[in-house]
């Protein structure tokens, strides 16, 4: 009964008694009643969800079950691939193929469609850079040349679209401190024309609200 243990250690949170069940092919009676007699665990009636009652006592289960990491992210892989277009997969798949050393897959898996899909999903270049730095550290390990080149353009990519938001917010905030010229002269030092036109949209957007009339240029 260690590998419930290990799985709700090493699985992504809020696994719940009937997924731990299915992916290590146990009864769902033995899996409540196994956790019954642990204290370290809660259960969430509602959505009988299983958590580690702290972070610290998950830390704990990860560093004494470490023997069971390997197969149990493998067991993790095989029940996300059984729908590897679902939304769990998405957000899951890549960890665990990086946390079982399947690099090969990982690369694979990284499409450019799954970038699209990620980006599409979470409304953030956050997740989307990470699995771009993920690609990118898979592809050196293998000496990939063609994976490594795709993977530091669209790092590239996204870093200078995480500029352009930062510029953004600062242009937000200058704006409203009436801070015009600033806020322009910002907007001019921006490299590629689409930022530059977004930048003085706002500056133009945001002067209509209080009123003013933004210079022709």
């Amino acid at each position: 009964y260690k590998n419930i243990l290990a799985l709700i250690a090493f699985g992504h949170k809020n696994n719940s008694i009937d997924e731990v069940a299915r992916i290590l092919d146990l009864g769902v009676s033995k899996v409540e009643d196994f956790l019954q007699n642990f204290t370290i665990v809660t259960i969430d009636r509602e959505n009988r969800c299983i958590d580690f009652v702290s972070e610290s006592m998950r830390k704990f289960a990860c560093r004494q079950l470490q023997g069971f990491k390997e197969d149990i992210t493998n067991l993790l892989i095989d029940d996300l691939l059984k729908d590897a277009d679902s939304d769990l997969a998405l957000d899951h798949l890549p960890d665990y193929y990086e946390q079982a050393g399947r690099l090969e897959e990982l690369l694979n898996y990284l499409t450019p469609e799954h970038f699209s899909r990620v980006l599409e999903r979470s409304q953030s270049l956050y997740p989307v850079r990470r699995r771009a730095e993920m690609g990118l550290i898979s592809s050196r390990k293998l000496n990939q040349d063609k994976a490594l080149m795709r993977f530091s353009m669209q790092k590239s990519v996204i870093t200078e679209l995480e500029r352009a938001e930062i510029w953004r917010s600062e242009i937000e905030a200058r704006m409203a401190l009436k801070d015009y010229d600033s806020a322009l002269a910002l907007a001019q030092t921006t490299v590629l024309k689409e930022d530059k036109l977004h930048l003085l949209a706002i500056i133009a957007k945001m002067k209509r609200k209080e009123g003013l009339v933004p210079e022709t240029e």
